[in-house]
């Protein structure tokens, strides 16, 4: 065993954790009057599943900050569900109960102490109180969405045109218009507001407007910067990677987005063979943080030279651990040009 006895022990431990964990929530739908969660448990046993995968790196690494962000936000994903607290308090308390009977003291206590003050905490502070993470859309996005939902590509694409006609610069669409729309409509598709079918149609009509944007506008610079995008292995989040795609070209960079899901190796060849100057990469969801620090790793060994910029929720919740590592942080597409632009101009004098 290492310094971190308990998270080695959690680690080893998990797959028998986490089936009871399943067993528990089941027992608990099936004899308790839990409507309207008994129609999603499936959903409940996949959000306890990645939340176990969460804690497996939070203990790892001891980011607890973290996993109190993580927590509000399955509380914002819950009530929009309809779930409300309880849903969240069963998870907390199969996994509390889980790892303490099966891991023995004084590890078992380490592990779930955390768990258990997140759990006091929503005692007294309860989902529906709690301050949101993501701000609520204007009336403007909220229409901009609907046409997506919609698939409504001409009265999407003329509402975009018209901005720029009136003076907003192509780029700012992206970043201001199409992806707080598609935040949106995951918000809702995640809360059951949306039909898996509308949001598809949405995605596929937010690529038809990123796709014209790139053919109606010229960039507007020619900059010296080529840059290679994806996601963290395991991240599934294909479209947000095409919208950087877009704003950056439309600044001036020249792109290779590769999309999501490539395994490391995959990537590591991607960079060998196209050789950019900055590796933008996407980090959603915490618990892929140690395929984040995998890649950073392996990436600096054979490129030391390679700016390496994350952005995504995931990336700005375990801000304080990626500080550790040579890499840039950013919390918007301008946020990654300007910093990654600034570090390129500096290099090249």
């Amino acid at each position: 065993m290492t310094k971190n006895k308990a998270f080695e022990l959690f680690d080893h431990n998990f797959e028998t954790l986490l089936a009871l964990v399943e067993r528990r929530l089941k027992t608990e739908l099936r004899y308790h009057n839990l409507e309207p969660l008994k129609q999603s448990q499936k959903d409940l046993l996949d959000y306890a599943a990645l939340l176990g995968e969460t804690l497996k790196v939070v203990y790892q690494h001891r980011i607890y900050s973290a996993l109190d962000e993580e927590v509000k936000w399955y509380g914002e994903l819950f009530l929009a569900r309809g779930w409300k607290q309880e849903a969240l308090m069963m998870i907390l308390d199969s996994w509390i109960i889980a790892i303490e009977g099966i891991i023995k003291p004084p590890e078992s206590r380490m592990l779930s102490g955390a768990i258990r003050q997140l759990r006091d905490h929503l005692e007294k502070h309860p989902i529906d109180q709690m301050e949101k993470t993501v701000p609520a859309p204007s009336e403007e996005i909220l229409r901009f969405a609907e046409m997506l939902v919609e698939g409504e590509f001409q009265a999407a694409w003329n509402l975009l045109a018209q901005l720029v006609s009136a003076g907003t610069l192509p780029y700012r669409l992206v970043e201001d218009f199409i992806v707080p729309a598609l935040q949106t409509i995951g918000l809702h598709w995640q809360g059951g507001q949306v039909e898996v079918f509308q949001e598809h149609l949405a995605t596929q009509t937010a690529q038809r407007l990123l796709n014209t944007l790139l053919f109606q506008f010229p960039p507007q610079e020619d900059l010296p910067f080529k840059a290679l995008i994806c996601g963290v292995p395991g991240e599934q989040h294909a479209l947000v990677h095409e919208a950087l795609n877009t704003y950056l070209q439309l600044r001036g960079w020249r792109t290779i987005c590769l999309g999501s899901n490539l395994p490391i190796s995959q990537i590591l060849k991607a960079v060998h063979h196209f050789k950019p100057q900055v590796l933008f990469l996407s980090l959603v969801l915490v618990g892929r943080l140690g395929a984040a620090v995998e890649l950073i790793d392996i990436v600096r060994e054979s490129n030391p030279d390679m700016l390496l910029v994350f952005g995504g929720r995931g990336a700005l919740m375990t801000r304080e651990y990626l500080a550790k590592y040579p890499v840039l942080l950013a919390s918007s597409f301008r946020e990654g040009h300007d910093l990654a632009g600034a570090e390129l101009k500096r290099r090249l004098g």
